[in-house]
């Protein structure tokens, strides 16, 4: 039992089995049982059954009757592949096929009827990592052997990935038994060894010269004294820088006979026209023989099928698994020898592959495309068309083009053997590009949409779209901040996303002005309204009958008759980008400063009240405020005439001098009486 790596976790298991022709008192299990068990634990996985092929087994008898004393030897052969998922698991499998029973016949065996086999294989943990292939031997050993002649036969294996080979002699395994012969699924390992009969042991398994294995060669060496039939053992073991990676274990029957020169048929067969795999030509290696029968389709009986040539050629009608006889008869006409050959017979010639990556490529633009599936130094390849095409290195032909073609390729091999193909590539169109539409100047609201690419899109204020804003075509977000970038990409495109960006810019109008105002009754007050961004270009527009005029970013404001205290001037601020603002102001009326209180008094306490004005207040006895004579709203004084004028003045950052004056008379009586008089009587009247 051997495995071969496939790929990845693919293995393919290899089972070949011998039986005995004559002796054999069953037929090939079918389907054969495998069991796949835990190299560590022993547990079992599960039970693969590989289905017995009649084809696998037609063409793989050896028979010999003669050239040796005692009955025909004859050997049957079948193989049964599988190829199973095997993953790395620590300690890797063990793969085991059991069955009962061996050849009761077999002289260092004891009591083989009740002795099977047990052909198993393991593969390690660390070949499932390496992805290790075991060896395989390469040629079974002859049928029988001669006694007392010495045997020389290369039991040499074949190894695919460089590891070094070592050869022993082994003991073979016990099986299954006559009560269990065809365990489904096989036994749990460990498994037991074959019991020797004395006297043969490992070191002596026929007697005579005892059988030796060259450890580096695997070259067997013997020269057996007795007849009879011996169970022999032989084991390769592959070692990769010193570590065992596998062991693969054969057991066969070696048929000891008492020989005369014999006859032994044998012939190769290799196709004749490496262009054309239905003819054949047929070698003879048969020693000592004067007479020649093939049959190449054994066993019809059909006269085109025969030929008595010692080497003939032979062209097939068809494709097809062919069995081919050749019956030899020896130059003494002592005894004849027979073999059987399968030959599996392909349509065609010896025409190479076209090792393409495929027969169709789809393409994005500007995308460069390997042709070959492996650089091929071997064959030659012609291309036509030729545009488009590197063939710089004819090993490794690469697709630079930009247009979809289909390209035509001969490949001929070193027997001029060609094969033609095509391989279709098709350039697919570029994602279109992005096209961004919307104003590059808001008022606080972006409102973009986008169209191209292929029609999914992703919205972000990050070039790395770490955060996405929208996914839809259009974007909708409020700006912050005087500018912001966006960034917006199709995406799931055949042929890669396609990204653009844009720059907008918050034309918010920005203003500073005055919330509140004080103007001056019956004057007018310029409002300046100051612009922060100065490449804006503002438009007022309001009804207000308060406005004066506006020039510029000057706003001229009066106060009207109808005003009382206070009124609001409402103003609309547009910029050239549509952008608007309202403002209000509130201004508050300041009155002209007025006078109030008595006139006319009957003493010489004065007391005025000031009203109007938003200010300081100054009183004075002169027109030219050169006495002042109080600072206060109110002014309490004496008059120091009988008549007398004061004047007050009203002054404010906000409005212009306001003055008013009052007169105040001191009216109270004066009267002046005599200090002595005389009065007459009857008189009433004193002046």
């Amino acid at each position: 039992m051997s495995y071969k790596h496939i790929s990845g976790d693919q293995y393919e298991i290899t089972l070949t089995l011998r039986r005995d022709c004559n002796l054999g008192q069953v037929d090939f299990d079918n389907p054969a049982s495998i069991g796949l068990y835990s190299a560590t634990t022993n547990v079992f996985f599960r039970e693969i059954r590989i289905p017995f092929v009649e084809s696998d087994t037609v063409g793989n008898i050896l028979i010999a009757d003669c050239g040796f004393q005692g009955s025909v030897v004859c050997v049957q052969t079948t193989t049964y592949k599988t190829i199973q998922t095997l993953p790395v698991i620590p300690g890797g499998y063990i793969i085991a096929y059991q069955r009962c029973c061996r050849n009761g016949s077999l002289n260092n065996v004891i009591n083989p009827l009740e002795s099977g086999s047990t052909e198993w294989v393991e593969i390690s943990e660390r070949a499932l990592m390496q992805g290790n292939s075991s060896p395989t031997f390469k040629n079974w050993p002859d049928v029988y052997i001669c006694a007392n002649k010495p045997l020389v036969f290369d039991h040499s294996a074949s190894e695919s990935d460089g590891d070094s080979l070592v050869y022993k002699i082994c003991t073979p395994f016990d099986g299954g038994t006559i009560q269990f012969p065809q365990p489904q699924p096989p036994s749990n390992p460990p498994y037991n060894v074959i019991q020797w009969r004395n006297p043969y042991t490992l070191s002596d398994m026929m007697g005579g010269t005892p059988l030796v294995i060259n450890p580096k060669t695997g070259v067997i060496t013997a020269n057996p004294n007795l007849v009879g039939q011996f169970l022999i053992g032989v084991c390769v073991e592959e070692y990769r820088n010193g570590v065992l990676m596998a062991t693969v274990r054969r057991d066969f029957q070696y048929n000891v006979r008492v020989c005369n020169e014999p006859l032994v048929a044998d012939f190769d067969a290799v196709v004749n026209n490496p262009c054309d795999s239905l003819s054949y030509v047929f070698t003879n290696k048969t020693n000592n023989a004067s007479s020649f029968e093939w049959n190449f389709n054994f066993p019809s009986k059909e006269a085109k099928y025969i030929s008595t040539l010692e080497n003939p050629l032979f062209r097939f009608e068809k494709a097809g698994i062919y069995t081919v006889r050749l019956l030899v008869r020896s130059s003494q006409g002592a005894c004849d020898a027979t073999i059987l050959k399968e030959i599996e017979v392909r349509s065609g010639g010896d025409f190479p592959s076209l090792n393409l990556t495929s027969s169709a490529l789809n393409l994005c633009p500007g995308v460069k495309a390997n042709l070959l599936l492996m650089t091929d130094s071997i064959n030659k390849y012609q291309w036509s068309p030729l545009e488009g095409l590197d063939l710089s290195n004819p090993t490794n032909p690469i697709f630079t083009g930009g247009k979809s073609a289909d390209y035509n390729v001969t490949v001929t091999n070193a027997n001029n053997c060609s094969s033609t193909g095509t391989i279709s590539i098709v350039v697919k169109p570029a994602t279109p590009i992005l096209t961004i539409i919307g104003n590059r100047n808001v008022c606080d609201s972006v409102n973009l949409n986008v169209s191209g690419g292929n029609g999914i899109f992703e919205w972000s204020n990050t070039s790395s779209f770490n955060g996405i804003i929208s996914n839809t075509s259009s974007l909708k977000v409020l700006i912050s901040g005087s500018s912001a970038k966006y960034f917006v990409r199709s995406v799931g495109a055949d042929c890669g996303d396609v990204t653009d960006s844009v720059t907008v810019i918050n034309q918010t109008i920005q203003l500073t002005y005055p919330e509140n105002a004080v103007i001056c009754k019956g004057t007018e007050k310029e409002i300046f309204i100051n612009k922060l961004n100065l490449s804006h270009n503002l438009t007022y527009t309001s009804a207000d009958p308060h406005i004066v005029s506006i020039n510029g970013n000057i706003i001229t404001v009066q106060s009207l008759d109808s005003d009382s205290s206070t009124f609001i001037l409402n103003v609309r601020v547009t910029n050239q980008y549509n952008c608007s603002q309202d403002i209000s102001i509130a201004f508050e009326i300041i009155s002209p400063v007025k006078i109030s209180g008595d006139k006319d008094i009957c003493n010489d306490i004065v007391s005025l009240q000031a009203t109007g004005g938003n200010g300081n207040f100054e009183w004075s006895n002169t027109r030219e405020f050169t006495n002042i004579i109080s600072t206060k709203a109110l002014l309490e004084t004496t008059l120091k005439n009988v008549s007398e004028t004061f004047y007050v003045r009203h002054t404010s950052p906000e409005c212009k001098e306001f003055i008013d004056s009052v007169t105040v008379t001191n009216q109270s009586i004066n009267i002046t009486f005599p200090a002595n008089a005389i009065l007459c009587s009857g008189s009433t009247k004193i002046s």
